[in-house]
C-alpha cells in the first residue's frame, strides 16, 4: 500500500486529473502523461527505486497504466 501511496502523490503533485480513476487507462494514449511527463515520471521513479528504468518493463498488454508502474514501484522499491 505503501507504494500506491507514494504513486497517488506523484500523479496528484504532477496533474490535474482525479488519479482515483486513472487505473486502468493507456497514460499516454488517453493524454494523462505526455512524453516529457513520462520521463519525469521514469526519473522518479529511478529515484525511488534506487535502479535504472527500462521503458518496456513499465508497459504492461501494450500499455502504460497507473496499475503497471505501481507493480513496478512494488516490484523493484528496496526493502
Amino acid at each position: 500500500m505503501e507504494a500506491r501511496n507514494k504513486l497517488l502523490n506523484y500523479f496528484s503533485s504532477k496533474t490535474h486529473y482525479d488519479v482515483s480513476r486513472i487505473e486502468e487507462q493507456n497514460l499516454l494514449e488517453n493524454g494523462l502523461l505526455d512524453f516529457l511527463q513520462l520521463i519525469e515520471l521514469i526519473v522518479w521513479l529511478e529515484t525511488e527505486t534506487q535502479k535504472p528504468v527500462e521503458l518496456e518493463q513499465l508497459i504492461q498488454e501494450d500499455k502504460i497504466t497507473f496499475k503497471a508502474v505501481e507493480a513496478y514501484l512494488v516490484e523493484h522499491s528496496p526493502m
